[in-house]
């Protein structure tokens, strides 16, 4: 069998060419995969304030006179924002948040923050020092809104995009007074025996 190197390249070529759309199409598909599994980001997903916003006929009702309270706080404070900071908390922890408005939702004041981790469960023992730099934060993000003569219970403030950060939030801010006050013993931030 007598073997040219014109026969080996017009069998490589075609098997060249199904290799490379296979890889091609592999990679197509598992990026797809990933931007599926990826949270998204898109404004449509963004999570509504921890205040009970009113609703009638299950829509938000612009009209309420709390609805209209959070858009002109909110008016108030656009020439403020975006606003980013970094804190030092009680705990000492580090922590950034930003505050900005969405076109979209003239209503809600919206707080994203580095450095929490709203996913940590109640048995962690990280746990108490979780919730006081969050109490930090929020303390913060209220006096940033009062030294523009905005009242925050007037507000609906979204404290994130995911709903595990809104969630815990609402449970942070809810229970945040009827938790001891965080204090350090050991190296360690734990609730003390007296309430707030």
């Amino acid at each position: 069998m007598n073997l040219n190197l014109t026969t080996i390249k017009k069998e490589i070529v075609p098997i060249t060419i199904v290799s490379v759309i296979i890889v091609l199409l592999l990679g197509i598909v598992i990026v797809q995969q990933l931007l599926k599994s990826r949270p998204s980001s898109s404004t449509t997903d963004i999570i509504p304030s921890t205040k009970q916003e009113p609703v009638i006929a299950g829509k938000f009702d612009t009209q309420a006179q709390i609805s209209q309270k959070s858009k002109t706080a909110i008016n108030n404070l656009k020439s403020h924002l975006p606003y980013r900071t970094e804190i030092t908390t009680t705990t000492g922890s580090k922590i950034i948040f930003a505050l900005y408005s969405q076109p979209e939702n003239p209503y809600a004041l919206y707080v994203e923050t580095l450095n929490i981790n709203f996913l940590l469960p109640s048995s962690d023992p990280n746990y108490p020092q979780t919730v006081q730099d969050f109490r930090d934060t929020a303390t913060a993000v209220f006096t940033f809104m009062k030294q523009y003569s905005v009242n925050p219970a007037d507000v609906f403030i979204s404290w994130g995009s995911k709903k595990y950060i809104q969630d815990n939030a609402q449970l942070w801010l809810v229970v945040s007074d009827k938790l001891p006050n965080v204090i350090k013993k050991d190296n360690q931030f734990i609730f003390g025996n007296s309430s707030k």
